[in-house]
């Protein structure tokens, strides 16, 4: 999903469209607090970088011109050069910088960089996430530069604004890569249903608590409206993002080591050998075979085309406010955000949207001028996510630094020459992002509001640090991205495939992994 996409904040506005402390969370064991304090010393701290830097910046003029390649995953455009041209003149008197941006298809997005990285290819800033790209591995084995130091000298305005969030970013002690998405730090898990259907057969969102509440539905939808599918589901994380709202706290979003909701021991276990695992595998097995999964969920690349087409009915996904009206943008039509999770900050819902920048970078120092100003500059940033005003959209309404806009006329979103389908936050802080809706402006407001009321995770601010467990964790990401599409998706016999996934893990490593994961949180319990 582009939410997930998006949030992968969005997974899509996504989530689609984003984890994490925060000061007015309400107590929790006294974590609160503590963020409270993390929170004031950061935003001193970022005000005293920011006069600092007043100070010494460098000017443009001082610079010499560099060229910097940002990697993202989304469909390539065809007015990719003009948009950049633009970003380039604009940037000229401000860091003397010129922009390459490198669209690649999210199906192959994390192949490439990973084969560029290895070579030692020139590429600057890339972006990563708990859920794609996978922040805590790239950091582990040194994709990435170290920010501190970095952000300490080019980065005021990045340390005021998400100084509170840092802390909790870093492995091993070190920042690695800037997370931006304050929007998706705060989620919720659900699946995302068509309102016109929903309303149809007098479907109750407000009444679901667990996810086999959504079958009758979904029954209706098969036996009433051929060529639609309830729940659609792709080859990405799509696949499986149903699995993360399971009673757990998922340490890494794809290695196995989770704890489970309401264990204070905070006893790390493999979630993959759980029941809980096996009835939701047992449960999207049943729906696949009563034909509530599209059939082509492992081949299909992403599910974004038939969404559009209105083929699908819905998909599972993260939610929060404002983000049915990112979909709608997005796909054409209205949904109700059904959720079965309550919303929580947690730590990989800070890595839900983050920008690294490669350790093959030649010119980190601007790369992080950059970062800086595109998380501060709306007009930047929003070059980046929508274009050339007059040619790629049209301003509705400018009172705001959220300016309204839409698409020119006669202009739709398969004719623009740049057109991301709301993937804009793949670049950058989506607080200061244009928008299709008129509401938007109230729609960050809930947001905020959103954020500060979730509860915090008990696990919040504890990073995994995979060095001791390298290779076992890099064997066992390959083994989970071979079966969980499929697993996830109900394409296999669960009785058969389970066995085998589970049985290929723990040969791979998974015991080890976990055991390492207990002995850091145990160390991290001691700190807190």
């Amino acid at each position: 999903m582009k939410r997930a996409k998006q949030w992968q904040g969005l997974v899509l506005s996504a989530c689609m469209a984003g984890t994490m402390i925060l000061a007015g969370c309400g107590n929790n064991n006294g974590e609160n607090d503590t963020a409270s304090e993390t929170a004031k010393a950061s935003a001193s701290a970022g005000a005293s970088a920011s006069a600092a830097a007043s100070e010494s910046a460098p000017t443009a003029a001082s610079l010499a011109p560099v060229e910097l390649s940002w990697y993202v995953p989304g469909t390539p455009q065809k007015d990719t050069e003009l948009v950049e041209a633009e970003i380039d003149k604009y940037l000229k008197d401000k860091i003397n910088a010129t922009v390459k941006i490198k669209f690649i298809d999210w199906s192959s997005f994390e192949q490439k960089i990973n084969a560029m990285t290895a070579t030692g290819e020139n590429l600057d800033l890339v972006f990563t996430a708990s859920w794609f790209n996978n922040y805590i591995t790239n950091a582990g084995k040194g994709a990435y530069v170290p920010l501190n130091d970095l952000l300490d000298q080019y980065g005021p305005h990045l340390k005021e604004k998400f100084g509170k969030y840092l802390p909790s970013a870093q492995v091993n002690g070190k920042l690695y890569a800037i997370p931006y998405n304050i929007s998706a730090m705060a989620l919720q898990r659900g699946i995302d249903v068509s309102k016109e259907l929903a309303d149809k057969y007098q479907f109750d969102p407000n009444g679901i608590k667990k996810l086999e509440d959504f079958e009758p539905l979904y029954a209706q939808i098969v036996q009433n409206e051929k060529g639609i599918i309830p729940v659609g589901m792709d080859n990405n994380q799509r696949s499986y993002l149903a699995m993360y709202t399971l009673p757990y706290m998922f340490i890494d979003n794809k290695l196995p080591g989770a704890v489970k909701q309401g264990d204070d021991s905070l006893t790390v276990v493999n979630q993959y050998e759980t029941p809980e695992f096996k009835q939701y595998a047992e449960l999207m097995r049943s729906w696949n075979e009563k034909g509530f999964i599209n059939k082509d969920s492992v081949s299909l690349k992403d599910s974004d085309t038939p969404l559009k087409a209105k083929k699908f009915a819905g998909i599972v996904d993260n939610a929060a406010p404002g983000w049915d009206v990112s979909f709608k943008n997005n796909y054409g039509f209205d949904i109700y955000q059904v959720t079965t999770t309550e919303p929580e900050i947690t730590t990989s819902g800070i890595f839900s949207s983050m920008t690294a920048i490669s350790k093959t970078s030649k010119n980190p120092e601007r790369a992080m001028m950059l970062l800086d100003l595109v998380n501060s500059d709306p007009v930047l940033l929003n070059l980046f996510a929508f274009g050339i005003e007059g040619k790629h959209y049209a301003v509705v309404d400018s009172s705001s630094d959220i300016k309204i806009i839409k698409r020119p006329d006669g202009v739709t979103a398969e004719t623009n020459g740049y057109d991301l389908n709301g993937g804009g936050w793949l670049f950058a802080d989506p607080w200061i992002l244009y928008d299709y809706s008129p509401d938007r402006v109230a729609q960050v407001e809930a947001q905020k509001a959103f954020v500060e009321a979730a509860k915090l995770s008990p696990i919040l601010g504890f990073v995994f640090n995979p060095d001791a467990v390298k290779t076992q964790v890099a064997s066992v990401t390959a083994i989970f991205d071979q079966y969980m599409p499929a697993l996830g998706s109900g394409s296999l016999d669960t009785a058969k495939a389970l066995a085998e996934f589970t049985d290929k893990l723990n040969k791979a490593g998974a015991k080890e992994i976990v055991q390492e994961m207990q002995r850091q949180i145990d160390a991290w319990k001691t700190q807190k």
